[in-house]
């Protein structure tokens, strides 16, 4: 299965599933032929559903797939929960055309200056390189592979699992959003009860050399503070006639970011701190008049 898995991850890498871009699409359209074809699903393809999210111009979509044990009648079911959407790769500079082939980017980064970490990682074999093979369309492909071989034994299986793969996962989160309609559409129809969710997205180690592998028992939920800051502009130089909302998101990150009182803890374990993901002015252009509007996410 092991290579099965890496080999579904290359072909998901070279679907360029930058979010906010056509490949959002692109990449559930593949995967929901990967599951329509496997038999299980072509003797019940309504237990393949496609949900397209509401007025989206991209067409984009979410994918679910009930497998439904045969060995006995059992409710219980377990979520397979991943996003198939990735970030950009704006940070490959000149490597960027290389970032969704995973064979090609291996040997481009071969022939560059890397640090001596990277460039063992990369000759050891073990690393799979290119945008989204790490977060997360290894942890789908897993998730795809084991659907398909349970499939095959669905009569020896007891209980459900329900794979949902969502896009628009690394901004606004709209896919889970609008899913949990059908989530819960899916548990009436079905009569399931959900008792574990398993998200197979990338852990981190905690220090250099750290050789553990996390496992994490639970979720922190995402809050996401956005300030508008409407200033006075003026000419600068009558800089102190306005009121200059640059300083005041600012001071609003000095304040905020990465301050640890902010933590929550629970039971000896805390979340990470407040951390600034996006500040700027509102001016179009540069001119010598001060901004009249601001924001920090």
């Amino acid at each position: 299965m092991r290579d099965e898995m890496l080999e579904l991850t290359r072909q998901m890498v070279r679907i360029p599933s930058v979010n906010t871009t056509p490949g959002e699409k692109e990449i559930g359209l593949f995967i929901e032929k990967y599951m329509r074809e496997i038999p299980y699903f072509k003797e019940h393809p309504d237990q393949v559903i496609v949900q397209e999210l509401k007025n989206d111009a991209l067409g984009r979509r979410n994918v679910f797939a009930l497998l439904r044990g045969e060995k006995d009648e059992n409710a219980d079911t377990v979520l397979f929960h991943g996003h198939m959407d990735t970030v950009g790769v704006e940070d490959y500079g000149v490597l960027a055309e290389y970032a969704f082939d995973p064979d090609e980017l291996a040997r481009k980064l071969a022939a560059v200056e890397l640090p001596d970490e990277v460039r063992r990682d990369l000759e050891s074999g073990e690393y799979l390189f290119g945008r989204g093979a790490c977060d997360m369309k290894s942890g789908d492909a897993v998730f795809m592979v084991l659907m398909r071989h349970i499939a095959e034994h669905v009569k020896e299986f007891s209980g459900n699992i329900l794979l949902s793969i969502n896009p628009v996962e690394e901004n606004l989160h709209t896919g889970i959003i609008e899913g949990v309609e059908i989530l819960e559409q899916i548990r009436k129809q079905y009569g399931l009860t959900y008792v574990l969710a398993i998200n197979n997205d990338y852990t981190c180690p905690m220090y250099p050399g750290d050789p553990h592998h996390y496992i994490y028992s639970g979720v922190v939920g995402k809050l996401l503070p956005c300030f508008y800051i409407r200033g006075q502009e003026t000419h600068v130089g009558q800089c102190f006639e306005g009121y200059d909302p640059t300083t005041v998101a600012a001071n609003l990150v000095s304040v905020i970011n990465l301050n640890t009182e902010f933590c929550d803890g629970y039971e000896g374990e805390y979340s990470l701190p407040p951390v600034a993901l996006k500040m700027k002015d509102l001016k179009g252009w540069y001119n010598v008049q001060t901004a009249k509007e601001a924001l920090v996410y």
